[in-house]
């Protein structure tokens, strides 16, 4: 066990010297506790006994825990980088690809953390009795999907929503027919914009270049952010009416529809009716006022947490876990912290109660 604390800087106690010291496992007893420490205990357990290890990385939410996962897989790919093998570099490094992806989708600024992961996730990376790896796979347990439509005032929808919006070229601004300004989403209104030590723009480079390091074509990257950009827009759609809702601008369906590659008659179905199905019939009933802006929010969410399992599905598909009847692997978990917020909702309730 180690007790790690969050300083809230980057500290050079994880540059390639430590990384090198730790592996090296001179003098073991008389290096200070690290993280690289635990990660080669993981691993020369698993070569020398032959026995699959899990690290549990725990805590509260801001104590640090989805920086000290990134370390530990920092280490972990550095052991396999000195492998000499073009293959076990090759996995390490899509492995380490898969980070900025997870964090742009999945991590946001919250109260007491500008990174907070707002999912929680274990990584499995499968290696054979002899410490070679094989490959990898994540599985990730409940995404915040109510911070897609509504967030506090002091913190922001996820990462990906302002990579976008602040780093896409103004030929990418044409395509995904994204507005001006970030506040123009009324989904993106309620929260910070600016956030101290994140760089939205340069974060948007860093997830494109992952997403050609893991080999994701750009036609299917487009097609991410298309979605975004008709998430975000929906938050945008207005209705009156009281008992029979009426979409008020029928132009911004047109272009929601356009980006979802649907008909525009389609998405207004589905955002003013909902259907029952019986076994002898099948009833359009329109929506009211307030039900149809619950209906679009819950549109918006299914949409995001749609694409996030995809994703994880397509990092999975990179990282290319090949396991056979006697691999063995080490496991990482990062997982929710406990929150109590000055405001708790359900996500508090899930997030403490796992």
């Amino acid at each position: 066990m180690i007790i790690s604390i969050n300083p809230f800087k980057k500290l050079k106690i994880y540059d390639e010297q430590n990384l090198k010291l730790y592996e090296s496992g001179q003098d073991d007893q008389n290096l200070p506790p690290h993280l690289f420490a635990v990660a080669q205990r993981a691993y020369s357990s698993l070569v020398e006994q032959s026995e699959s290890q899990s690290l549990i990385i725990s805590g509260e939410s801001g104590a640090g825990k989805t920086e000290a996962t990134k370390y530990i897989l920092k280490y972990l790919s550095h052991v396999a980088s000195n492998t000499k093998s073009t293959e076990q570099n090759d996995i390490a490094n899509r492995i380490m690809a898969t980070n900025p992806i997870l964090e742009a989708f999945g991590n946001a600024k919250t109260q007491r953390n500008n990174n907070s992961s707002r999912f929680g996730k274990f990584i499995k990376i499968s290696m054979s009795k002899e410490g070679k790896y094989l490959g990898a796979s994540i599985n990730n347990y409940l995404l915040e999907k109510t911070r897609v439509v509504f967030q506090a005032p002091t913190e922001r929808n996820y990462h990906v929503f302002y990579q976008l919006l602040l780093g896409a070229s103004p030929e990418e601004r044409e395509r995904y027919k994204l507005l001006e300004r970030v506040e123009d989403y009324y989904y993106m209104s309620n929260g910070w914009v600016e956030v101290e030590n994140i760089d939205d723009v340069q974060s948007f480079i860093t997830l494109k270049n992952s997403f050609k390091e893991l080999g994701i074509q750009e036609d299917e990257v487009r097609i991410y952010f298309t979605l975004l950009s008709a998430i975000l827009l929906l938050g945008n759609v207005q209705f009156f009416g009281e008992d029979d809702v009426t979409i008020k601008e029928m132009s911004l369906i047109e272009t929601i529809a356009s980006l979802l590659q649907i008909t525009t008659a389609c998405l207004k179905e589905i955002l003013t009716h909902r259907t029952i199905v019986t076994s002898v019939e099948k009833c359009r009933i329109p929506l009211r006022f307030d039900q149809a802006h619950e209906n679009r929010d819950a549109l918006a969410k299914a949409l995001y947490s749609r694409i996030f399992d995809h994703l994880i599905k397509r990092c999975n598909d990179c990282i290319g876990e090949k396991e056979t009847y006697d691999s063995l692997f080490i496991g990482v978990l990062d997982i929710y912290g406990f929150e109590n917020l000055e405001n708790n909702s359900l996500e508090q309730f899930c997030i403490n109660y796992a």
